[in-house]
């Protein structure tokens, strides 16, 4: 039987737990042979659930031998009251290797909450990794050996004691890997990245970070560094926080910025994109920029209003940056993918429109391009120097763009960034 599972369990109210009561008597063993497993956001009242629903879950992957998609994740609220919850991934591998069960060859793997490759041996024993294309590691709620200053950047010390013991090294030398996506880019798979066995393959993997870390960003790998000789690395897809550097000027507990020219002057919109393209040999084929007069992603990209002068200033803004675009992007022979995030309110949308357009036809290789919006809009070029822009419609025409791709696994993932 070719069928797709998914589960959804997102508030532990009244009517949920008694649909849970019911959910718990289920056999999940009678899905045979799927193609596709998502058990997201599930919830448990216990710890001594795991062994019951860890061995209910190899079950059901022992019964599809054929599978190329897992998706396992716990509640915010499971895992946060019940830490011990984080090692399920070592249950359901012990449990799956107990009923026989061989590694599964699966492409698309999502590691949500609680489900983390803490250890090697159980996601190699699991999963045959050199069949990974596409990973997802929500790797913010899980447990350290060492405390970790998350909210108190004030109080954080300079060298932070960071032993996280999620496993990026199988992950990220997966020898079929094409897209990375985690939940933070922090200083280990900064490290992993740069440490990483084959340094070429970075040009195959596309890297995206719904945040940047606390002392670290995907940007740096960029730039040379005498700590990883293997800098500057070039993923084929990235994103580029032009704000971080505006950020991060005040904060004594950073390292210094690579957008900074001497670690205190931010490097203007020029200089870093003529930059980029630079060091570019072919290898960029989507790129994500939020420019420093958008709104920040912790802030959940929303609009305000403004006065008057301060709609002429982002306009402004907006304009010498776009002439920078032009004159750059095109130097990107093989980019295909483009989305940019600018900080324009509602009202002053309309002063995108022909500059969208001028900058799809800028680019000669651009296949796909988003200006602020929620969908993204094909390239249809007429041979002479024009061109039309087809917004595609709803999630299906959207997920053609790797881009969009990249940052949607489950139904928070939703593009733009939240």
């Amino acid at each position: 039987m070719r069928k797709i599972l998914s589960l959804w369990d997102t508030h532990p109210d009244d009517w949920t737990l008694r649909n849970r009561q019911l959910f718990t008597m289920l056999d999940l063993s009678v899905f045979a042979d799927l193609e596709e497993l998502s058990l997201l956001k599930l919830n448990s009242d216990s710890h001594n659930d795991l062994p019951d629903l860890s061995s209910r879950v190899a079950k059901v992957l022992k019964s599809a031998p054929n599978l190329k998609s897992l998706a396992l994740s716990f509640s915010y609220m499971t895992v946060d009251h019940q830490r011990p919850c984080v090692d399920w991934m070592e249950r359901v591998s012990r449990a799956y290797m107990e009923e026989g069960g061989t590694p599964l060859q699966v492409r698309s793997l999502s590691c949500g909450k609680g489900f983390f490759p803490l250890d090697s041996a159980h996601l190699k024993a699991l999963i045959d990794v050199s069949y990974l294309e596409d990973v997802y590691i929500e790797n913010e709620w899980y447990p350290y050996p060492q405390p970790i200053f998350f909210y108190d950047v004030i109080n954080a010390p300079p060298n932070p004691p960071y032993t996280e013991p999620i496993d990026f090294e199988s992950v990220i030398n997966a020898p079929n890997l094409r897209s990375l996506k985690v939940k933070v880019y922090e200083t280990d798979l900064h490290r992993v990245i740069c440490e990483m066995e084959d340094p070429s393959r970075a040009s195959q993997i596309a890297i995206s970070a719904l945040e940047q870390g606390r002392w670290t960003d995907s940007a740096f790998l960029l730039y040379p560094s005498a700590k990883y000789p293997a800098l500057p690395l070039r993923p084929r897809m990235l994103v580029i926080d032009m704000e971080f550097a505006h950020h991060q000027l005040n904060n004594p507990y950073r390292p210094t910025c690579p957008l900074l020219l001497d670690g205190r002057r931010r490097l203007d919109t020029a200089q870093f994109l003529d930059y980029l393209v630079d060091g570019d040999q072919g290898v960029l084929e989507g790129l994500v920029l939020y420019f420093p007069n958008a709104k920040s992603r912790s802030h959940k990209l929303s609009f305000y209003s403004y006065g008057y002068g301060e709609h002429y200033t982002q306009v402004e803004t907006w304009k010498k940056d776009f002439e920078q675009l032009k004159r750059t992007l095109p130097r990107l022979t093989n980019l295909s993918q483009l989305n940019i995030r600018t900080h324009i309110v509602d009202g002053l949308m309309y002063t995108l429109t022909d500059d969208v357009s001028k900058l799809a036809s800028a680019i000669p290789s651009l296949r796909y391009i988003n200006v602020n919006s929620q969908r993204f809009s094909r390239i249809v070029r007429d041979g002479r120097g024009g061109v039309e822009l087809v917004e595609l419609q709803g999630r299906a025409e959207n997920e053609e763009v790797e881009l969009y791709r990249l940052h949607t696994r489950d139904a928070r993932w939703l593009f733009p960034y939240r």
